[in-house]
């Protein structure tokens, strides 16, 4: 997934104690939004807000995130969560982001998840892979 240079920058702020504000169930939030403009390093939000399009930023759901979600090992996967109701996030659903309540964009994936009506409710999910190679 596509990490973003502040990804880096906080990490390192992260081991020598100087962020604070984790992706945690308190902090952490999901973004969707329908811009489909390339990821680029970067980019500092949803691209749906830089070119004025349609987005949606949620906290995680109850329960969210979660170490491990399949429960087999793999402590470096973390799930993040969001239930998006019927009268939200009613677009094309092509970027989303992984990001914290302080605004720092970790993640900007480009991909098309469909596009939600108020017909319905959507639970989002990713599952992030953090290797450090």
């Amino acid at each position: 997934m596509p990490a973003t240079d502040l990804s880096a920058d906080y990490v390192a702020g992260v081991i020598s104690g100087f962020e604070t504000t984790l992706f945690d169930s308190t902090h952490g939030r999901l973004g969707i939004g329908d811009d489909n403009t390339a990821f680029n390093s970067n980019q500092t939000q949803l691209q749906a807000i830089v070119n004025a399009g349609d987005y949606l930023i949620k906290s995680l759901y109850s329960g969210s995130p979660n170490r491990d979600p399949a429960n087999d090992g793999s402590d470096h996967k973390v799930s993040y969560t969001i239930l998006v109701t019927t009268n939200e996030g009613n677009f094309d659903w092509n970027e989303w982001s992984l990001q914290n309540s302080a605004g720092l964009m970790l993640i900007r994936e480009v991909e098309y998840i469909g596009t939600k009506t108020d017909a319905s409710q959507w639970m989002f999910e990713v599952t992030i892979a953090f290797n450090l190679t």
